[in-house]
């Protein structure tokens, strides 16, 4: 992976730069998802008591609004101008793995409460999707303004 990431930055054109802003947000999930699992499996074994309706609910628009913060931290990196085209699609593709990663590992740490499991899960589906179809639009044309 590691290889395919280097040399889509030395091709440099738009195409090779999103093949590479991917990779670098596959990575960044992955760094995420593996501690997650971890967590959860150490979270199954001690088990534990389920939260009440509320905390839960709280647990859930925690984890909404720290991955909109992401989202947002990580276009706002894309969208600078002040730094190289490929840099700021990198950085933007890196930070933007933290969307899907907080609901993530959240969910890891809330295994015995299994419908807060499902929801976080399903937020992290739903980021990745929105961050997926968002790194296209993060990655622009060396020399080029902010993206649309």
């Amino acid at each position: 992976m590691l290889k395919a990431f280097a040399r889509d930055l030395r091709v440099g054109t738009p195409a090779a730069r999103q093949r590479a802003a991917r990779r670098a947000y596959s990575l960044g999930v992955a760094q995420a998802a593996v501690p997650a699992v971890l967590v959860g499996l150490v979270q199954a074994a001690q088990g534990g008591a389920a939260l009440p309706l509320g905390s839960r609910v709280a647990v859930a628009v925690l984890a909404a609004g720290l991955a909109a913060a992401a989202y947002v931290l990580a276009r706002r990196s894309a969208r600078r101008a002040d730094v190289p085209a490929a840099q700021a699609a990198l950085t933007a593709a890196f930070q933007s793995a933290s969307v899907p990663g907080v609901p993530l590992l959240m969910a890891g740490a809330f295994v015995p409460t299994w419908g807060l499991v499902l929801a976080l899960l399903v937020l992290a589906a739903l980021a990745h999707g929105v961050v997926w179809r968002s790194l296209a639009g993060w990655v622009r044309p060396a020399g080029e303004g902010q993206p649309g």
